[in-house]
């Protein structure tokens, strides 16, 4: 884990305060990255869903 190396000085040991903040700081980054994902995912599934319904409703 890089960030627990960045965060830990030469000569010190890493406590779990760091190792909870560094969860913290991973867990914040995947949110956004599955967010920026997931989202527009969702959306294209909303507007497909009712197609999936009733496929005689299918505009060309």
């Amino acid at each position: 884990m890089n960030i627990l190396y960045t965060m830990t000085l030469q000569g010190e040991v890493c406590t779990s305060q760091m190792i909870d903040s560094a969860i913290d700081d991973l867990l914040a980054l995947s949110s956004n990255t599955y967010d920026m994902l997931l989202i527009p995912l969702f959306k294209f599934c909303v507007k497909l869903f009712p197609y999936m319904i009733h496929p005689s409703k299918r505009t060309p």
